[in-house]
């Protein structure tokens, strides 16, 4: 027991105190010299060696050593432990709670109290805009916990049974589509064929969506949302993200904080998706990320409110936004981003992060000496950021002409991907695709070939054909002339 009450804050031991003392959770004076024992300890209660034998002599005095009884009484105490933690529970879920209460009044027949409490939950229910699978769930639980009472006739248990076999349908559907948007994206966005295991609904929740959705439109919002999420990492098509947006346009003032998160993370997973694996026209997917962030990271507050919880940025959204702007041409937005979402950058790279963000800054704005002053800043810390970096960095002193300190960089960061260890398959390989295309992109550049036009256009169909994207594309291709 020792590293579990080690475990519990302060508060919530005084609490434990309170709660052994208490005789409605505990008449045995024998548990309560153990906890006497176990108090005098804390916080250091497993740093400290306390034999049997002294337990046994603190709670019995002289009376023989008998080993059971210490048995007993460790055993009592986790059991009146595992009830303490289970009170503790208690009051965090109020719809859990009411959920409880009703099955007790219901087996009472304290009737009308089970009405007035079934009443305010169901009201609570109906003015809930956000039917997500807790919804459902308290929805089927309270018509679960109705169909039980004594007081329905015959037609109200009827409806019900209807309502509820629509309410199960609904919260099967949504985890369905979860669990298809889950899979999909752990397959790599590889279409929706490997959803089409023996055994799987995918077809039928997929078509059954389809035929409800202007239902699920109304007021189903999880639903829909979710539905949008699968058909556009398994199509990859355009189509979807366009619907899903217009779709959160006409209905963000009825969203909840979560939802609109949701939502969100969604169209960034998407986009990001379709530019990664090269999908689709690469310069007409990079404006509407780059719109897609100014929308989420300018014109609306729910990321600063969302990081404001605690909660820190990663790397990959950061360097993502940065490459985004870069290849945009985005100026003075990457200074504003950091002024609003800098404090949230995560200790680990956060002078990392701010270094890149100056070094595209002043990139975008044709400042090369500033740009390569903070590129040079940045540190081998994280991986995905100094791999990075070094790519701006090859783009910087290309546009400062400075071919010779160019080629340096250029062996070191094949280097450094060569060696290190510690890059992922797939952050070595962007690293590869990035510097054999740069290289190919110089040999024509300081060539004096006559064939220079042709030889551009081919290295261009190589780049667009890679299965993985290549980083900073846009920038190559403004130079293919």
């Amino acid at each position: 027991m020792a590293e579990y009450l080690n475990q519990l804050k302060s508060d919530e031991f005084k609490l434990l105190k309170k709660f052994i003392h208490s005789p409605l959770f505990n008449n045995h004076i024998r548990l309560l010299k153990y906890f006497e024992l176990l108090n005098s300890l804390y916080p250091e209660i497993n740093k400290t060696n306390t034999s049997q034998k002294e337990i046994h002599k603190f709670i019995y005095g002289r009376r023989r050593f008998i080993r059971r009884n210490i048995h007993k009484i460790e055993s009592d105490f986790g059991k009146l432990f595992d009830r303490f933690l289970i009170f503790l529970e208690s009051g965090n879920d109020e719809t859990r709670d009411n959920l409880l209460l009703l099955n007790a009044l219901r087996k009472r027949k304290m009737h009308n109290r089970y009405k007035r409490v079934f009443r305010a939950m169901k009201q609570k229910q109906e003015e809930d805009q956000y039917k997500n699978d807790k919804f459902y769930l308290t929805q089927i639980y309270l018509e679960d916990e109705l169909l039980n009472a004594e007081f329905l006739n015959i037609k109200d248990r009827k409806n019900l049974l209807i309502r509820k076999s629509l309410n199960i349908n609904y919260y099967s559907v949504l985890q369905n589509l979860i669990s298809y948007s889950q899979l999909i994206l752990q397959q790599g966005g590889k279409r929706a064929d490997s959803l089409k295991f023996p055994g799987s609904m995918y077809k039928e929740v997929i078509s059954y969506t389809e035929k409800n959705l202007k239902e699920f439109r109304s007021g189903h919002h999880d639903i829909v949302i979710v539905y949008f999420a699968v058909k556009m990492y398994s199509t990859l098509d355009d189509k979807y993200y366009d619907e899903l947006m217009k779709f959160y346009k006409a209905k963000k003032k009825n969203f909840t904080f979560e939802t609109t998160k949701n939502i969100f993370v969604i169209l960034s997973i998407f986009r990001r998706m379709k530019k990664f694996e090269n999908a689709g026209d690469y310069i007409i997917n990079n404006r509407k990320l780059s719109g897609l962030y100014d929308m989420i990271y300018n014109r609306t507050d729910i990321y600063s409110e969302y990081f404001s919880k605690g909660r820190e940025m990663d790397d990959v959204q950061l360097l993502d936004v940065v490459q985004t702007c870069v290849e945009q041409n985005k100026k003075n937005w990457l200074q504003k981003f950091q002024e609003t979402h800098g404090v949230n950058f995560k200790a680990g790279w956060k002078k990392d992060g701010i270094n890149y963000i100056l070094a595209g800054n002043h990139f975008i704005n044709r400042e090369p000496e500033k740009a390569l002053r903070s590129v040079a800043e940045i540190s081998h810390r994280n991986n995905n950021m100094f791999s990075d970096s070094r790519m701006l960095t090859c783009l910087i002193l290309f546009e400062m002409k400075d071919f010779e300190y160019l080629k340096i960089t250029l062996r070191n960061f094949r280097k450094y991907t060569k060696e290190n260890r510690n890059l992922s398959k797939l952050r070595r390989k962007v690293n590869q695709d990035f510097l054999k295309y740069f290289n190919g992109f110089m040999r024509i550049y300081l060539s004096v070939s006559i064939r220079k036009k042709q030889e551009y256009e081919s290295l261009k169909d190589r780049m667009a054909n890679e299965t993985i994207s290549v980083y900073f594309r846009e920038w190559f291709m403004r130079r293919f002339v």
